[in-house]
């Protein structure tokens, strides 16, 4: 068929896979950096949660086991630190209330001036909160990925606010 300049060829009509495309895009990475930012935590959370879920249980060798102490943290020691002669007693109930990534942290340093620090060397643990019992203050649990085990934190943290 030929066209003149007085009937020129209809434009078709635009391509919309591109957009499609890009949306569907946007979307996924949107979607995967929500799940990452909500659980970035999980194993550690998960690792906390199986120690206080073993002292609710009374199960004091399986809290211990989880806790994978070096040896010089012995099993006494580790009673009178988490046993029922402490403070907050036995473990009734618990909740995670904040944990914190200490790698980049914002410290006050002389006075109302806050810095940045990076803590060195390979950390892939974070400082997990947990109030025991419904006491205040949360008790701060280091809880270490690589290889799993728990401990005290290098320092406390405030909650953030």
């Amino acid at each position: 068929m030929t066209y003149s300049l007085l009937d020129p060829e209809p434009i078709p009509p635009p391509n919309p896979w591109p957009k499609r495309i890009i949306l569907v895009a946007v979307v996924l990475a949107l979607v995967a950096a929500v799940l990452y930012w909500q659980f970035r935590y999980y194993r550690e959370e998960r690792l906390v949660r199986s120690f206080m879920d073993a002292l609710q249980a009374g199960d004091y060798r399986a809290a211990y086991e989880i806790w994978n102490p070096n040896p010089a943290y012995s099993f006494d020691k580790f009673l009178r630190d988490w046993g029922e002669t402490t403070a907050f007693g036995r473990v009734r109930s618990y909740e995670i209330v904040w944990m914190k990534d200490i790698r980049r942290l914002r410290v006050p340093i002389g006075g109302e001036i806050r810095r940045t620090i990076r803590i060195s060397g390979r950390s892939t643990g974070i400082i997990v909160a947990v109030k025991i019992n419904g006491s205040e203050p949360a008790v701060q649990i280091w809880a270490e990925t690589d290889p799993p085990k728990l401990s005290f934190p290098p320092f406390e943290l405030q909650p953030p606010s």
